[in-house]
């Protein structure tokens, strides 16, 4: 999914977000692949195509690593995060990323991502 189609799909989910305990356990758990999907593209855009799962070593980047063994409010199963992870692999490989977009007032700068729909 490009980052264009995730902002559809959370929108598109009632509840969302901005009122979490309302909604249904599907809808939690569609909400949490969005944004663990969110959080592979943030690591492609920061790192490259591999950066997210190393399937020799069979390790996540300690980010999904982490959403992995929190099972909190945005819990999603290893297994799944692999699949995601693959997914999201397929669609960035069509995608490009510019570099330093944006300065924050501390002076860091920041990457996006250009996907095919957009470009």
């Amino acid at each position: 999914m490009t980052g264009k189609q995730i902002r559809l799909a959370m929108d598109a989910i009632p509840h969302g977000f901005k009122d979490y305990n309302s909604a249904t356990k599907k809808q939690k758990r569609e909400y949490a692949e969005l944004s663990c999907r969110e959080m592979i593209n943030s690591i492609m855009i920061y790192g490259n195509i591999n950066s997210p799962y190393n399937e020799k070593e069979d390790k996540l980047d300690r980010y999904l690593e982490e959403r992995w063994q929190e099972r909190g409010m945005f819990y999603v199963p290893r297994k799944r995060i692999i699949e995601l992870v693959k997914e999201q692999q397929a669609d960035f490989a069509k995608a490009g990323v510019k570099s330093g977009v944006y300065t924050d007032y501390e002076g860091c700068t920041y990457n996006t991502c250009v996907w095919a729909d957009e470009m």
